[in-house]
């Protein structure tokens, strides 16, 4: 199968300072675009094998002004882009071995991209400015299996071992699932997992509170190291007569979080 998506969305605030007839612009624009493609062959009865690509583009323009009203003099001019590429290859093998025991093996190559610029002007002058650019390969293999004891039970166990080229480190990330299933319309869920995350979101709020996001891959020492998760919950699950219940508790322990602050990057004797 092969899919396509297109997104694009623009946020625009102005304010007029009528004392001194001052404009203030704000102007956001996000753009995406996507493509997948899937193809799945059934060896036999109880092997499946499954190949995909995606393919997503991202891009961000923000864009500040701060001149006269009739625009015929501007002070301060500040435009970011921000620009992202996620490339992901995906090959899959499932065995259904018996009828209570599944097994998935696969690998995935992914690679994501950034670009993150900053353009400041003052008075039709250049001046402070900043260009980010990054990529990495990304390899993992995974492998899962699922064990059906009972017609109410069922168990998932696996887990993916991930490398980081431009780190140089590998990130073992095991998961766990358990279902129980009492009735037809009632189904108890938990999970347990680590997880990781190779792209970091930096949130940078303008004068107006139009946030102008800053997605920056992980990389290197001095980079943004990956996201990491230890996540632990669990719910259940009520379906009756066209009604859907569906609650869930989770703890979720987060390291490497990295935001952006102004104070922060401004302050003596503090790094950003």
């Amino acid at each position: 199968g092969f899919s396509l998506i297109g997104l694009r969305n623009n946020l625009r605030y102005e304010a007029v300072q009528t004392e001194d007839d001052w404009i203030f612009i704000d102007n956001l624009n996000n753009s995406q675009i996507g493509g997948s493609f899937q193809w799945i062959h059934n060896v036999h009865s109880r092997h499946q094998i499954q190949s995909s690509a995606t393919l997503g583009r991202f891009k961000s323009e923000y864009d500040y002004e701060r001149g006269l009203e009739e625009r015929e003099f501007s002070l301060e001019n500040i435009y970011i882009l921000n620009e992202v590429e996620d490339l992901r290859l995906q090959h899959q093998h499932t065995w259904n071995w018996t009828s209570s025991h599944q097994f998935q093996a696969g690998a995935e190559v992914m690679y994501l991209a950034t670009n993150y610029i900053v353009e400041d002007t003052i008075l039709g002058e250049t001046g402070s400015g900043n260009n980010i650019d990054g990529g990495a390969w990304i390899p993992s293999l995974y492998l899962q299996h699922g064990y059906s004891p009972t017609p109410k039970w069922f168990l998932q166990l696996g887990g993916r071992l991930t490398y980081h080229t431009e780190i140089d480190e590998w990130y073992p990330a095991p998961r766990l699932d358990v279902l129980y299933r009492p009735s037809e319309h009632l189904t108890f869920k938990g999970y347990a997992g680590q997880f990781y995350q190779y792209i970091s979101q930096l949130i940078e709020w303008s004068n107006f509170l139009l946030s102008s996001p800053a997605w920056l891959v992980s990389e290197g020492e001095d980079g943004i190291p990956p996201l990491a998760s230890s996540q632990v919950g669990a719910g259940f699950t009520w379906d009756r007569k066209g009604w859907l219940v569906d609650v869930e508790a989770y703890v979720k322990d987060l390291t490497n979080l990295t935001s952006y602050s102004s104070t922060l990057a401004s302050t003596p004797d503090l790094e950003f």
